[in-house]
């Protein structure tokens, strides 16, 4: 056997084993966040949702907002899985995905965490949470920013800090500035 097939057999093989050893650490940490999920969405359930003043509820929005929202930041929510890259939304990540990103990391960092984040969503959160719970999570956790040094998290809070108001009593162009804040919201 030449140096060079040796050469090129050895690296075939390491990668080989770095894909694998991937594969399995992704599968350790999808069983991983399978096992918080009830306890990481049981806030954000619908029924639960409804009991709860504190949560802002998908159906507490008005139509138009909630059509706002869609538009905005995720127009082929209720058509997919988790994840989408074919329609034209805030960015590359789905609503489901920066409810992964919230729920299910500490201390997100790009690279693997953004596969890591695609995985969840598509393969625990999708086939196990009905979409109108994944939204409430999604306007309950996203960050909007800070307000006189204090981190604003979630709709509910954006609305009463920066407007004075509840969600349903936003105006829409306060809805979709706030909207907006999802975007930038260090700006």
């Amino acid at each position: 056997m030449s140096k060079a097939r040796a050469t090129l057999k050895i690296t075939g093989v390491t990668l080989l084993a770095a894909i694998l050893a991937l594969g399995i650490y992704e599968g350790i940490k999808l069983r991983q966040a399978h096992g918080k999920l009830d306890s990481v969405f049981a806030p954000y359930r619908t029924a639960e949702a409804k009991t709860n003043p504190e949560v802002l509820a998908w159906a507490d929005l008005t139509p138009r907002q909630q059509e706002m929202l869609l538009q905005i930041e995720d127009p082929g929510f209720f058509d997919h899985k988790g994840v989408d890259i074919t329609t034209k939304g805030a960015g590359l990540t789905s609503i489901t995905q920066a409810v992964a990103k919230k729920l299910f990391f500490d201390d997100f960092k790009p690279g693997f965490a953004k596969l890591e984040q695609t995985l969840i969503a598509r393969y625990v959160i999708t086939p196990n949470v009905d979409k109108k719970s994944q939204l409430t999570a999604f306007l309950n956790v996203v960050y909007l920013g800070n307000h006189q040094g204090e981190p604003v998290y979630g709709f509910g809070d954006g609305a009463q800090v920066y407007f004075g108001k509840s969600v349903p009593d936003l105006a829409d162009d306060e809805f979709m500035r706030l909207t907006g804040a999802l975007i930038a919201p260090k700006a």
